[in-house]
């Protein structure tokens, strides 16, 4: 029975762990370009090739929602399953 409470909360762990890194390369990465605006203040952005923030946005739901979803799913079997 142990065995059923502990598969689902060590998934809620592994997503949480997996997901903060997400979080925490992107926040990695849009210190980069700040920096980088910083030191080379007039530059050629490579994001202009990117036709809008909406497709940049539609790009994103790719990086958080399998983890949401994921851990999610893991929290309703840790609280609703039935052994």
């Amino acid at each position: 029975m142990r065995l059923f409470h502990a598969v689902p909360l060590l998934g809620v762990v592994i997503v949480a762990s997996v997901y903060a890194s997400i979080l925490a390369a992107l926040f990695a990465i849009r210190g980069l370009r700040r920096e980088f605006d910083r030191l080379e203040p007039v530059h050629a952005d490579p994001l202009e090739a990117v036709p809008s923030s909406a497709v940049r946005i539609v790009g994103n739901v790719a990086t958080h929602v399998p983890p949401i979803a994921i851990g999610v799913t893991w929290v309703w079997l840790l609280l609703v399953g039935r052994y």
